[in-house]
């Protein structure tokens, strides 16, 4: 599931992952075309931009997450390392960067399935660091 609020975003990760065959691709532009598709398609992953409309990335994977089983990941540009805090904390699988190359999205995609959580070295980094500030509080 790609939902994203940009269609070239969507035209070519679906056009990336069509390519395989070991996937099937479905789009949304907005949070309720997401919510439905999740009921009626159950896709095993949802790439979903932090800057979904209406109410962004972290709140729609704070409603949704409880509900289904998807695993969901949420990209964007240079995310906040707040936002990444909050989407992980929201029920997020990981977090990847829109700049990522081809090769990794594929990686990064078949990996979630396997049940690895993709986030960068910094971005493991800082939950690292918030992990360990919580221990400390």
């Amino acid at each position: 599931m790609v939902a994203d609020s940009g269609p070239i975003f969507r035209a070519g990760v679906r056009h990336l992952l069509g390519r395989e065959s070991d996937f099937e691709v479905f789009e949304a532009d907005a949070v309720p075309v997401l919510a439905q598709t999740l009921a009626e398609r159950a896709p095993d992953i949802a790439l979903i931009d932090l800057e979904l409309p209406p109410s962004g990335g972290v709140a729609a994977v704070a409603g949704l997450a409880p509900l289904y089983e998807t695993q969901m990941i949420l990209w964007g540009f240079e995310a906040p390392k707040n936002s990444v805090l909050a989407a992980i904390t929201a029920g997020a699988k990981g977090f990847l960067p829109k700049e990522i190359s081809e090769a990794g999205l594929m990686r990064s995609l078949r990996g979630v399935v396997r049940g690895d959580a993709p986030l960068s070295r910094g971005l493991a980094t800082v939950m690292i660091d918030a992990v360990q500030g919580l221990e400390e509080r």
